[in-house]
């Protein structure tokens, strides 16, 4: 009798609460055959990427041919069903990856790949993971890397972009806020250059660490030229350099 009523009330739980549902695969492919292009996040140790349309992946990869080539690129016409999901490293090692699974559960896809590397003190690599997958109405795309989430892309961004804007606070100061996609390195030094006038005067902006705020004196600023290259400087190992377009004064707000 006790033995029934166990089983009737397992019963019951499972048809009032349900069962959590398996994450759906997702057909996916793995391609070859591309270089990582040197103007993209070129500092970066790593890079991850969602990218929906081949304007977008042409802005980050470009095709390597070699004699014999038989790699495996994607199909002409891809971005009219596909998308492409990528990770890139960089560094003093040769990189090679393998997908484990792509998943979807309420949106968020979810690539599982391992990685290994082989250092290569001498020479310099930017080693990309490019897989297809079918386009859909999705949330976000989650970079699980040895079991590790090493990055969640929220869907729609495409390719990161960095962005300034300047403002004149009074008639001693300038502040200039620079924003790119992946966090800025703490507890380093890191300098904002505009032409020959630097600072390296800062702060985070509301505590978002890809936003920083630079000040820099109106003498100082008043210096600088139209057309002028913007450029940020982390000092931490290895170092970081982010480029923020060039000078507009038109659009320095008061």
């Amino acid at each position: 009798m006790k033995t029934a009523t166990l089983s009737t009330l397992t019963v019951c739980l499972i048809s009032q609460f349900g069962i959590a549902a398996e994450p759906a695969k997702l057909p996916h492919d793995t391609y070859s055959g591309y270089f990582v292009s040197n103007k993209f996040e070129p500092d970066a140790a790593q890079s991850f990427v969602v990218l929906t349309d081949q304007e977008q992946f042409d802005k980050v990869f470009g095709v390597a041919f070699v004699m014999n080539d038989k790699s495996h690129r994607l199909p002409k016409d891809a971005f009219k069903s596909l998308m492409v999901i990528a990770a890139i490293k960089r560094g003093n090692a040769f990189w090679e990856f393998k997908v484990e699974g792509v998943t979807v559960d309420e949106g968020v896809v979810q690539l599982r790949y391992k990685a290994t590397s082989q250092k290569t003190p001498a020479t310099t690599f930017s080693c990309p993971l490019i897989v297809s997958i079918p386009k859909g109405k999705y949330k976000a795309v989650e970079f699980v890397e040895d079991g590790r989430m090493m990055k969640e892309v929220e869907f729609g961004k495409g390719v990161p972009s960095n962005s300034v804007e300047i403002r004149r606070i009074d008639t001693s100061r300038v502040d200039i806020t620079v924003t790119r996609e992946r966090p800025f390195p703490v507890n380093t030094i890191t300098v904002l250059q505009i032409g020959e006038q630097k600072t390296n005067i800062c702060r985070y902006s509301k505590n978002k660490l890809n936003t920083l705020v630079f000040s820099m004196a109106a003498e100082d600023f008043a210096k600088t030229q139209d057309g002028e290259a913007i450029t940020v400087k982390c000092l931490c190992e290895p170092p970081e350099r982010c480029d923020f377009g060039k000078l507009d004064r038109s659009k320095v707000r008061d």
